[in-house]
């Protein structure tokens, strides 16, 4: 895997992670896989509808580490979607997890509760609707 293929599959929605709405998020250790069920924006100044919106479906395989910061503040009494943005690498002022040659590192920030989803993985996949 090379070092561009998270940002690679993220462009397949057309703003990646950015202004995105993270609906659910499904770790399954077994599988060593992370789930992310997301209401992707879809729209932009070339796009006929700049506000259009989508579901899309971000899989990460063979994670070889998974921090999840805060995901409500402490004085939130429910979980509700949030918006976020994601990226590979690592975050400035973090430390970075430490990849083998075949991995990437990953983020998605967590805007209302000013926290990471923070990993290391080998393989990611974005699914789209139509």
């Amino acid at each position: 895997m090379t070092d561009d293929d998270f940002e690679s599959a993220l462009r397949q929605m057309p703003n990646g992670l950015h202004d995105a709405k993270l609906l659910s998020l499904k770790v399954d250790l077994e599988r060593a896989e992370l789930n992310l069920e997301v209401d992707a924006c879809w729209g932009g100044s070339e796009f006929e509808d700049p506000e259009e919106r989508r579901r899309a479906r971000v899989r990460l395989f063979a994670l070889r580490a998974l921090i999840i910061e805060r995901i409500a503040s402490a004085d939130e009494a429910e979980l509700a979607p949030e918006m976020i943005d994601g990226g590979q690498g690592t975050p400035p002022k973090l430390a970075p997890l430490g990849r083998g040659e075949d991995e990437f590192e990953f983020w998605v920030f967590l805007s209302r509760s000013n926290s990471f989803i923070r990993g290391v993985a080998k393989r990611c996949e974005v699914e789209t609707s139509q």
